[in-house]
């Protein structure tokens, strides 16, 4: 993916569009953890209010920003693979990721963090993205 600094002279909305394409877009020998985001960012594809937001992935983790420009654009919620077709989903403070459930673990096999909301299946995740953007635009 690009810097997400540069636009290369395209507008935002170009851009934020590309790089959903770019996420969409799984060939086989992309990276395991896009795989295990895919079916969230087909679920979240179809939510006009999420595909006007720019995602982006760190540390395993997909993101959400209002805009293109890094800083100081903070995320807005954070989305984490957790077991097959399954979400945690956290607010700007991604630290927050954490399950009470069964699984000890994420799909990656480190810990998890306390305060998310989910595990759930991808649908049920991008409602709970939208309940945390909603709860962070009313605090």
């Amino acid at each position: 993916m690009t810097d997400p600094g540069d636009r290369g002279g395209h507008d935002e909305a170009e851009v934020i569009g590309e790089r959903w394409r770019r996420l969409l877009d799984v060939p086989p020998d992309r990276a395991r953890y896009l795989h295990d985001l895919h079916d969230f960012l087909v679920a979240a594809a179809d939510e006009p209010r999420l595909r006007v937001l720019c995602p982006f992935t760190s540390h395993l983790d997909l993101g959400f920003r209002r805009s293109v420009a890094e800083s100081p654009n903070r995320a807005l919620a954070w989305v984490r693979p957790f077991g097959p077709g399954r979400y945690l989903i956290a607010g700007p403070d991604r630290r927050q990721l954490h399950t009470p459930g069964p699984e000890p673990v994420t799909t990656w096999g480190t810990p998890p963090v306390p305060g998310a909301l989910g595990p759930a299946p991808a649908r049920e995740s991008v409602a709970l993205v939208l309940t945390v953007l909603d709860r962070d635009r009313t605090a």
